[in-house]
């Protein structure tokens, strides 16, 4: 797990969080598993380069174990699908053999579905190590990877997983994956309770004295097993298809309820899983969608439950549908507002970046990243202050760059240290003023130094006579000297200048500004640098100095005494 770096001393006190790295951690025999790790302690790079585009966007180069594990969740995923599509398969095992009055399983069908199941299951035993192995070879603190266990088991994931990626038709076919599923269960067990309530009407026939039948030999009577023998079991087949009237039905016989059709129609007795797949299909599908409202039941309680439940499913995937439009409609209608937004501001953020020279096409990626972010979570965006778009050290390096020049346009910051100018831009502040506004009045306390970086500013005193005194402010300059001339010297406030000029916006003013207890901060903290360039020390600051080199020296020897060994 690697840490970012510190840069410099001077950065140290003002850190962010570094953005992740993918780390891969490989076991010695088996395990390759994936973790992302947060740089918690923090610390600036080591270059002073903006980052990449693939660390702005995350894309980062994927290792061999991140795409298999990515290609596994995939097939995994797939497999639920799969799975939960061929449950339902098991109720049309059961056939009708109408001729000895019994029924039989479809072997063929049966095996077929025992083999997928077992198969499936593999793929869950495969999963289940995988995910073991996830956890063994990951450390606690540093996982974090996509752990999702697709729980997938009906509807929601079938279609919310799918991503803006995989376009409109798909995701429409997708919002219809809840009504096939619904339809393909319901009609399996149609199937299956219509075999069941034909076995109830041979059972309640045989109860009749007249019909001869002896079904205590066996605890199944109806299976055509290996020692089935109607004629042992002396049932009479002609007297129980008279107490069980299909074509034509007789309700005061015996009512089949919803389940007459399937009786009528032998689907029960025909052999093709065709015809039973596709024709129960059909009745679930027709049924749930028109809310069960055509079916007829009889008073046997199970169909009565049955149909109630396909009566209410058929109302919640019709609800669920239509609350998915609806999301889905607004969603594309806020992504089309949001994209024109992001076309709007587009413009401005090139034509800013343009203005103050900045053609880091990585740092518009980060402006822009943030500021879609922003504009996503419905946020106001103030696109005229673009430091407000992005995180705060990133703000720190857009007004070194914006700054540096104008520093060392300063006579006593010319030639100073490049740590003490990167200490200045982290204390610098964002002003903007109006046009015609005043920023400085003639007399007033200087509090602040200013650094132009748009606009026009005029300076004059009052008493100006002539043209020669007004100066213009433009892109670039600065006004305030005077402050840090008195924070050098370690002047104390008696001694604060005041400002001998009164200086007004002409246009629209947009400055960095340093107040001056941040610039006394930055003196107490770099006395060194300063105290060199003073030539000569009064006996008044004499005092002051030795303090803070007192004090400096014994911050220093506390941090090395205080040093693990």
């Amino acid at each position: 797990m690697q840490h970012t770096k510190n840069c410099t001393a001077a950065f140290d006190q003002d850190v962010a969080t570094v953005m992740s790295k993918l780390v891969i951690i490989t076991s010695h025999k088996y395990c390759k598993a994936i973790s992302v790790d947060h740089d918690e302690a923090g610390g600036h790079r080591s270059s002073g380069q903006w980052p990449t585009t693939e660390e702005i966007l995350g894309s980062h180069d994927e290792q061999p174990a991140t795409t298999f594990l990515r290609k596994w969740d995939i097939v995994f995923t797939i497999s639920c699908v799969f799975a939960v599509f061929l449950d339902p398969v098991f109720p049309y095992i059961p056939v009708v053999d109408e001729d000895h009055t019994c029924y039989y399983s479809n072997l063929y069908l049966l095996w077929s579905f025992v083999g997928l199941r077992f198969a499936l299951d593999l793929f869950y035993a495969m999963d289940i190590a995988i995910f073991c192995r996830r956890r063994i070879c990951s450390k606690p603190i540093t996982k974090k990877s996509f752990d999702a266990r697709t729980i997938l088991k009906l509807l929601p994931s079938c279609f919310s997983c799918s991503s803006h990626s995989t376009g409109r038709w798909l995701n429409a076919i997708l919002n219809f994956l809840p009504f096939i599923l619904a339809a393909h269960l319901y009609g399996a067990l149609w199937y299956f309770l219509s075999i069941q309530r034909e076995l109830d009407c041979w059972l309640h026939a045989c109860l009749d004295k007249r019909v001869g039948c002896d079904l205590g030999q066996t605890a199944y009577p109806f299976y055509c097993g290996a020692d089935f023998n109607s004629s042992k079991l002396r049932l009479n087949i002609t007297r129980i298809k008279a107490s069980c009237p299909i074509n034509p039905p007789d309700t005061t016989i015996f009512d089949f309820g919803i389940f007459l059709y399937a009786l009528q129609s032998k689907l029960t007795r025909s052999p093709s899983n065709k015809r039973h797949f596709l024709q129960s299909f059909w009745w679930g599908l027709r049924n749930l969608s028109s809310f069960g409202s055509n079916l007829e039941t009889s008073l046997y309680g199970v169909e009565i439950f049955f149909t109630i439940l396909v009566s209410i499913s058929g109302m919640v995937l019709f609800l669920i549908y239509l609350n998915t439009r609806i999301q889905m409609s607004q969603q594309m209608s806020s992504q089309l507002k949001l994209r024109q937004k992001m076309q709007m501001m587009n413009l401005d953020i090139d034509l800013w970046l343009y203005k103050n020279g900045l053609y880091d096409k990585n740092l518009k990626m980060v402006i822009m990243k943030n500021l879609h972010q922003k504009v996503k979570e419905n946020k106001e965006v103030d696109v005229e202050n673009i430091l407000s778009l992005v995180p705060i050290i990133h703000q720190r390096r857009i007004m070194r760059l914006l700054s540096l020049n104008s520093l060392k346009k300063v006579p006593m910051l010319e030639n100073m240290n490049e740590n003490v100018l990167k200490a200045i831009c982290e204390h610098l502040q964002l002003v903007k003023y109006s046009e015609d506004k005043y920023i400085f009045r003639e007399g007033e306390p200087l509090d602040k130094m200013l650094f132009i970086t748009q606009g026009t500013a005029w300076s004059y005193p009052t008493n100006a006579s002539g043209s020669s005194a007004i100066k213009c402010l433009v892109k670039g300059d600065f006004y305030g000297e005077e402050l840090l001339n008195w924070a050098s010297k370690l002047s104390s406030f008696s001694e604060f200048p005041n400002s001998t000029r009164i200086v007004k916006a002409h246009t629209k003013v947009e400055a960095f500004a340093i107040r001056a207890n941040n610039l006394n901060i930055v003196v107490s903290t770099f006395w060194w640098h300063f105290s060199k360039r003073l030539g000569h020390i009064e006996e008044s600051q004499l005092e002051r100095w030795q303090h803070l080199a007192a004090c400096s020296i014994q911050a220093k020897w506390r941090r090395r005494h205080a040093r693990p060994v």
